[in-house]
């Protein structure tokens, strides 16, 4: 909530949910025209929450995308250049024209201060075995 309220108190316009609401149920909540001084995209914000920036330029979204210590998850919208703007994010996770989140085949990845190492799926629980030869 500190989040949505910092974005609205900001400009921000708040296009679904409610500024009022009780934590821990907050509800889908959906914010536009946002600006990189708002808590919400200098901060990781967990919750029913999306923050949608509009740019003129790939690079302009690149640079405020990687402008963070945070690097979780990140979603790209678009058709033609998708791909390459994917290619260019420091996230863990990154998804193109869907949402974005480890599945049972592929671990849960973070980048930067979002976390350690990757959690989920043969490759994630890998980290936490250590590897012994035993011969006869």
């Amino acid at each position: 909530m500190t989040h949505i309220r910092d974005a609205v108190d900001q400009g921000a316009q708040l296009r679904l949910g409610e500024l009022h609401q009780s934590p821990p149920f907050i509800r889908p909540t959906v914010l536009t025209d946002i600006r990189p001084q708002m808590l919400v995209e200098k901060e990781e914000t967990f919750g029913p929450v999306i923050a949608i920036s509009r740019f003129s330029k790939p690079e302009e979204a690149i640079n405020r995308a990687n402008n963070s210590v945070y690097g979780l998850g990140a979603v790209v919208f678009g058709e033609a250049g998708a791909q390459a703007v994917a290619d260019q994010l420091e996230a863990g996770m990154v998804a193109i024209n869907q949402g974005v989140g480890g599945s049972g085949e592929s671990p849960w990845v973070g980048a930067k201060q979002s976390g350690y190492g990757y959690h989920g799926s043969p490759a994630g629980h890998q980290q936490f075995a250590q590897i012994r030869v035993l011969s006869h």
